[in-house]
């Protein structure tokens, strides 16, 4: 696989972080919108606390929490779009990567051949992109809980006379949304509340503070005094000339509102890139704003004006937000998690006692009716998802204790619960329950402070969990949305080991192949594992994989990218004697790069197979 600007621990920690939803008052927001920011906006640059986080399993341990972040987002945000339009935002991530990309500032990977050496880039941008926003969009499914709401921060301001009055609305909402709509999932009935009172600063009066604390005390007394902040901002003065907020990539100062203009028309790809692609939307009305209708040619929008992101925003104001996220962080979000778990370790512990009683007075009044007969796998996919287990199900119970120790970091106990739950699955033949199990109790191995596992004792880590659980999840179908992202963490898991041949196998063997970009992109990272592999043959293994990779991307109307590799294909097989091949990656090279209005590039290709 090529190379990450992460590491691979981190890529999973990424995936899986506590998730919190926010709602705020109308005069909370009013506040933010001087900042031309959201609350959620101003939020979001301090979810990554600096501080040491510290969680403590069921025995007592503690343990440093790395890399620890939070998913804040609104409800409505919360819900993942629909496959077609999922499939337009891929597109337009992989594209915008692409784009970006300069080949002559990445990174190396120099490959020793007979004659001379290959250099090719080691990162693939275009993955990393492809990947993030699948896991950003990654629905939402019964077989798991980690992508539930745990809880809710409402946030109210000093700025109306009765802002305890308007929190109790936002939890009306909370309740509303949680009581009627499927999607988003919340945890559990009594989910975390937190509540921020938000003071403005620069339009503060006597009457404003008061209310901020009489707020503060109602917060305190009901929810206790760990569960509330008092949150001060717009503290800015004209002469501090210090932005803070550029350091956050996503809320530093620019220009609003201005669009890059594409020249490139979007087309259609087919055999070489003349067929529909599958991320296009073939009629009707576009029901979302990144759901263009095919053919459709983007146009140059003017830049109206600057907008400045925290022009009242100090220092002192990012110190606030931070100490404040950090104080819901440590006080309030990780002792509930802790809370939870424990509660759900003695229901389940109970609730299997009384289980062990009833099935041996079973079998003292009724006897044994012969060995119990193992657990046969189901053999059609119409079998694989008839178990269902009500909400109080021991089973469901096993796996929201793991899935809470997991996204704390607590990687040994949670690889205890998911293996529980792993045997009931497969005892009771929810192979679909199974095969989730199955992809946790991997990453959890991989994390795990005890296994430590690494490139060094590779052999030993348990590689079946992402066999099985990909196997399980491919009997449905090679596109589920869990098929994919079992392929992605295992392979990310492979690549920490050093078991490229493994992660090989996993790219080609269970590719999707009516998704013409995701099997693209799976092709090419397969060929970047062939090289990295110690076999004489592995560059030429890598020009093929390159080659298949190119027809996928111009059939995904992915041109560029496409006559990107074909060019990698090129340096391996030019001069090999391979003349065939030599001139179907040329032709098409220069068939892509006349679309693109590539002139230039296209030139040396005409030349050698004119003068071939």
């Amino acid at each position: 696989m090529a190379q990450s600007p992460i590491s691979p621990k981190e890529v999973v920690q990424d995936c899986f972080p506590p998730r919190i939803a926010c709602l705020w008052s109308e005069d909370a927001e009013e506040i933010c919108r001087k900042n031309n920011l959201s609350v959620l906006q101003l939020l979001l640059p301090f979810c990554r606390p600096n501080a040491e986080m510290i969680s403590s399993d069921l025995t007592n341990r503690r343990f440093y929490m790395k890399n620890f972040s939070l998913h804040l987002s609104t409800v409505e945000h919360a819900v993942p779009p629909n496959p077609t339009i999922a499939r337009n935002l891929f597109h337009d991530a992989v594209a915008e990567a692409v784009d970006t990309f300069k080949p002559e500032e990445a990174a190396q990977l120099e490959v020793p051949l007979r004659d001379g050496t290959l250099i090719v880039s080691a990162t693939t941008p275009w993955f990393d992109a492809f990947r993030d926003e699948y896991m950003r969009h990654f629905p939402i499914c019964d077989y798991e809980c980690i992508r539930d709401f745990l809880g809710c921060i409402f946030v109210v301001s000093t700025a109306v006379l009765d802002p305890i009055t308007k929190a109790k609305a936002l939890i009306e909402q909370q309740v509303q949304q949680q009581a009627n709509q499927k999607y988003p999932r919340w945890f559990g009935p009594n989910i975390l509340k937190f509540f921020i009172v938000l003071e403005d600063l620069s339009a503060s009066t006597d009457e404003s503070r008061v209310r901020g604390e009489s707020a503060m005390h109602y917060f305190t007394s009901t929810y206790g005094e760990h569960n509330c902040w008092l949150l001060k901002i717009n503290s800015r003065s004209p002469k501090d000339e210090l932005d803070p907020w550029t350091t956050f990539t996503p809320f530093s100062r620019r220009r609003a509102g201005k669009v890059e203009a594409d020249d490139a028309i979007v087309e259609n790809g087919g055999d070489e890139g003349d067929g529909q692609g599958d991320g296009a939307v073939d009629d009707g009305p576009a029901d979302h704003p990144l759901a263009t209708r095919k053919g459709s040619q983007k146009s140059p929008s003017k830049v109206t004006e600057v907008v400045e992101i925290g022009k009242l925003l100090g220092q002192e104001d990012g110190e606030r937000i931070r100490e404040c996220l950090v104080a819901f962080t440590t006080k309030c979000l990780i002792p509930y998690a802790e809370r939870q778990i424990r509660i759900l370790n003695e229901l389940i512990i109970s609730k299997k006692g009384i289980h062990r009683t009833l099935v041996n007075a079973t079998k003292k009044i009724f006897g044994p009716s012969g060995p119990p007969k193992p657990a046969q796998r189901a053999s059609s996919t119409s079998n694989l998802s008839q178990v269902v287990y009500a909400g109080e199900a021991v089973e469901l119970q096993n796996r929201k204790a793991g899935d809470l120790s997991f996204m704390f970091q607590l990687y040994d106990q949670a690889f205890q619960f998911f293996q529980s739950a792993r045997r009931d699955y497969s005892a009771d033949q929810a192979w679909n329950y199974y095969a989730a199990a199955s992809e946790m109790c991997g990453l959890s191995a991989f994390l795990s402070p005890t296994a430590g596992f690494s490139s060094v004792n590779a052999k030993g880590f348990p590689i079946q969990y992402f066999e099985a659980a990909i196997k399980s999840y491919s009997d449905v179908s090679k596109t589920s949305p869990q098929s994919v992202r079992a392929i992605i963490l295992a392979t990310e898991v492979c690549k920490a080991l050093h078991l490229y041949a493994e992660a090989a196998a996993f790219f080609k063997n269970r590719s999707p192949e009516d998704f013409d970009l995701l099997y693209g992109l799976f092709l090419e990272q397969a060929g970047h594992c062939f090289l990295r592999l110690p076999q004489a043959q592995s560059p030429r293994r890598f020009a093929f994989q390159m080659i298949f990779a190119g027809f996928r991307y111009f059939k995904a109307a992915q041109r560029k990218l496409g006559v990107f590799v074909y060019q990698l294909a090129l340096k391996v097989l030019d001069g090999r004697g391979w003349i065939v091949a030599e001139d179907h990656i040329r032709l098409n090279i220069i068939r892509h790069c006349m679309t693109l209005r590539m002139f230039q590039e296209s030139m040396p290709h005409f030349v050698s197979l004119l003068t071939g």
